[in-house]
C-alpha cells in the first residue's frame, strides 16, 4: 500500500475512532478536536514536497498541517452559513479527509515513481529522540511562564470570551455581545476561534483550560524551524536551528502579554521559507505550490498582522524575480528562462483559492472593525540597539552575527539560492518595522519576531560550515546553554516542580466579584469601565458588558477611538467623570491602581489590593 493510501486510511480510522468515543460517551468527551485535527493533518502529509519524507520531519510537520487545515476548513464552513455544531465539525473534517485521500491517489498516479530517498535508522532515531527533547523544553520554559491560570497579561481574556461565543453563537465572525456597545464584531483571529471554538463544542471542557493553549503553540514553531532548515540543509543543521528557537529570548517574548494568535502564525513561517527555498532551486513542482499556497493560508487565518508581513515577503520575492526574469528574459531572447517567479504565483494563486472562505471571513471582519488609527500612535522610532538586545540578548545576536561570517565564508553556501528565500524574509522584517515612513499604520516592533525566524534558519544553515565531530557538537550545547540561560535561567526544572507561581489578586477578586453578582449580593453590572491593564480579563470574568480606558494606539480602529475616550474620561473622576459615569450608566470601575489612580467617583470600594480596585457607583 502506497503511503497516500495509508495516509487517508490513517484519517478515516481516526474520524471512525471520534464516533465510536462519541457514540460511547453519549456526549462531547475531552480529546475529539485532537483526533480531527491528526485526521486532518495525516491527510496532508502525502502532498509534502519530496524533502520532507523522512520520518523526523513528517512528524514534525503534522502539527502545522493539522492546525493550519482544520484552522482554514472551520473558517470556510462558518463563512458560508453553515452553524458549527458537532455533527458539521465532523462531517466537514469527514469530507476534507476523504477529498485529500482521493486527491493523493490522483496525484500519485500521475506522477513518475521516484525512488525512496536514503534513510538512516539511527539518524532518524538520533533526531526523533532530539526532537522530542527540544519539545519539552519548550514546553517547560513556555509553561514556566504562561502555563498555570490565570496566566501573565490580560490578553487571554478576549480569546477565552471569543471561544465560548463561538460555542454560544456556533461561528466565527461574530459581535461581542460584552464590548459595552451593540454590533462591535470581535477582532479576534478565526483560527484561533476555529480551534478554541471546537474544543468548547466538541470535547464539552471549559474555556479556562484552554488559556495553556499558548504554551502548546510556543513549542509547535521549534518543530517547523526544524522542517525547514532540515529539509534544506540536512538534519543535523535543522536540529540546531531547532534547538537555538527553543532556547532565543524572542521565542518567549510574546509568552509575558500572552500574544496567542502572533505565535500561532510563526508556526507557518517557516514552510514559507522552505516552499521558497525549494523553489529558488529550481523545483516549481505541484507538492512545492502546494506547500507555499497552504502556508500563505495558514498565516491568513492565525492572524492577520502577520499576514500582512507575509504578503510583504511574497511582494519582496516576486518584486526581485520579476526583475531578475525581465533582464535574463532581455539577454536569452527566445529562449525560455526558468525561475522562481511563475511558482512563487502559482502558490499565491493556489493560496487565494484555499483560503476564498479566510479572505471573505478577514474583508467583512475589516469592513466591521473599520479603519485604524494613525501610524504616529505606534511608535515608529522604536528601533536601537537596546530594544533588539532587550528582545534576542547579546548571547543570541553574537550567534546570529558568527553565523552570517560564516555563511559569508562559504563559497558553496554563499552560492545556495534557498539563502535567497531567508534574506527575503529577513528584509520584509525589517521593512515591516519601517511602513511608518509611508504612513502606514502598522504595530512596528512585531518585526522582532519575524526576523527572529530568520535568524535562527540562518543559524541553522550555516553551521553547515563547521564540523560534526563530538567536540564540536558539545560545543554547539554549550552555546545554547549559556542563550538559555541568559533567556531562561538555570533554576527552570526546579520552577517547573515546585509549581510557585503567584496568583493573581486581580483575578481572583473579579471571580469573587462574580459570584456575588450572580447571587445578588451586589447589585448587577450593566456596565463596567476597565483600565488598559485590566480591560481584557474583566468581561471575561464578570460577564457584564465593559467599556476599556484605552489610549488612542491601544483602541487600534478609529471608531472605537471615542468610546474608549470617554472611559478615560470616567476615569479621571471629579465632577465630570460622575455627571458622564451617571450618563453612560457605569456601574463598576475596575482598575489597577499601578496603572491607574484611584479616580474620585463617590462610589463604594468592593475589593482592594496592590493589583486591584473595584468600586461600586452610587448609581448601581
Amino acid at each position: 500500500m502506497s503511503f497516500g493510501r495509508r495516509a487517508g486510511v490513517a484519517g478515516t480510522s481516526l474520524l471512525a475512532l471520534d464516533l465510536v468515543i462519541r457514540l460511547l460517551a453519549r456526549g462531547p468527551y475531552p480529546g475529539a478536536t485532537v483526533l480531527l485535527l491528526a485526521a486532518c493533518g495525516i491527510s496532508l502529509v502525502p502532498f509534502l514536497p519530496r524533502e520532507v519524507r523522512s520520518p523526523s520531519l513528517r512528524l514534525a510537520v503534522l502539527p502545522a498541517l493539522a492546525l493550519g487545515s482544520f484552522a482554514i476548513l472551520l473558517t470556510s464552513v462558518s463563512i458560508v452559513g453553515i452553524p458549527l455544531t458537532e455533527l458539521s465539525i465532523r462531517l466537514a473534517a469527514l469530507m476534507l479527509v476523504v477529498a485529500l485521500a482521493a486527491a493523493a491517489f490522483v496525484l500519485r498516479r500521475r506522477e513518475p515513481s521516484a525512488p525512496a530517498p536514503p534513510r538512516s535508522v539511527r539518524t532518524e532515531s538520533i533526531a526523533i529522540a532530539v526532537l522530542v527533547g527540544i519539545l519539552a523544553f519548550s514546553l517547560g520554559s513556555s509553561w514556566d511562564i504562561a502555563g498555570s491560570y490565570p496566566p501573565r497579561g490580560t490578553d487571554w481574556g478576549h480569546y477565552l470570551l471569543y471561544a465560548d461565543e463561538v460555542e454560544s453563537q456556533n461561528r466565527l465572525l461574530i459581535d461581542d455581545p460584552l464590548a459595552g456597545e451593540e454590533d462591535r464584531v470581535f477582532a479576534d483571529p478565526a483560527a484561533v476561534g476555529a480551534v478554541y471554538g471546537s474544543f468548547r463544542i466538541l470535547d464539552g471542557i471549559s474555556s479556562r483550560p484552554l488559556a495553556s493553549g499558548v504554551v502548546v503553540a510556543s513549542a509547535l514553531t521549534p518543530l517547523s524551524v526544524y522542517v525547514a532548515v532540515g529539509a534544506l540543509w540536512g538534519i543535523g543543521a535543522g536540529l540546531l536551528a531547532a534547538a537555538a528557537y527553543a532556547v532565543s529570548p524572542i521565542r518567549l517574548e510574546p509568552m509575558y502579554w500572552h500574544g496567542l494568535a502572533t505565535t500561532i502564525a510563526l508556526v507557518f513561517f517557516p514552510l514559507i521559507v522552505l516552499a521558497l527555498g525549494l523553489m529558488y532551486r529550481g523545483r516549481g513542482d505541484v507538492r512545492t505550490i502546494a506547500l507555499l499556497g497552504f502556508s500563505l493560508a495558514a498565516v491568513a487565518v492565525s492572524h492577520s498582522t502577520s499576514a500582512g508581513v507575509a504578503a510583504l515577503l511574497i511582494g519582496v520575492v516576486v518584486t526581485v524575480e520579476l526583475v531578475r526574469w525581465l533582464r535574463a528574459r532581455r539577454a536569452a531572447g527566445e529562449q525560455e528562462v526558468k525561475g522562481a517567479l511563475r511558482p512563487v504565483l502559482a502558490g499565491v494563486g493556489l493560496a487565494f483559492v484555499l483560503g476564498a472562505g479566510v479572505i471573505a471571513h478577514l474583508r467583512l471582519q475589516s469592513a466591521e472593525l473599520g479603519s485604524p488609527v494613525s501610524y504616529r500612535l505606534f511608535e515608529p522610532d522604536w528601533l536601537n540597539l537596546r530594544t533588539l538586545v532587550d528582545y534576542y540578548s547579546w548571547p543570541f545576536l553574537a550567534l546570529a552575527a558568527l553565523s552570517v561570517l560564516l555563511l559569508l565564508a562559504s563559497g558553496r553556501l554563499r552560492r545556495d539560492r534557498a539563502l535567497l528565500a531567508l534574506a527575503a524574509l529577513g528584509l520584509a522584517s525589517i521593512l515591516v518595522g519601517q511602513l511608518w515612513r509611508i504612513h502606514v499604520p502598522y504595530e512596528y516592533r512585531r518585526a522582532v519576531y519575524y526576523l527572529g525566524v530568520a535568524l535562527v534558519m540562518l543559524i541553522g544553515a550555516a553551521s553547515l560550515k563547521l564540523p560534526r565531530t563530538a567536540a564540536w557538537i558539545a560545543g554547539y550545547v554549550l552555546v545554547l546553554a549559556y542563550i538559555a540561560h541568559s533567556s531562561i535561567g538555570l533554576r527552570l526544572p526546579e520552577r517547573l516542580l515546585t509549581g510557585d507561581q503567584e496568583k493573581s489578586a486581580a483575578v481572583e477578586a473579579l471571580i469573587e466579584l462574580r459570584g456575588e453578582l450572580d447571587s445578588g449580593r451586589q447589585p448587577n453590572a450593566r456596565l463596567v469601565v476597565a483600565d488598559s491593564c485590566l480591560h481584557f480579563v474583566v468581561p471575561y470574568l464578570l460577564r457584564s458588558p465593559t467599556i476599556a480606558a484605552f489610549e488612542d494606539w491601544q483602541v487600534g480602529f478609529s471608531n472605537r477611538v471615542p468610546l474608549a475616550r470617554k472611559a478615560v474620561a470616567v476615569l479621571q473622576g471629579g465632577p465630570e467623570g460622575r455627571r458622564l459615569a451617571e450618563s453612560m450608566g457605569v456601574d463598576y470601575v475596575v482598575l489597577d491602581p499601578r496603572c491607574t489612580e484611584e479616580p474620585d467617583l463617590g462610589g463604594t470600594v468592593v475589593a482592594r489590593n496592590d493589583v486591584v480596585t473595584i468600586i461600586r457607583l452610587a448609581s448601581a
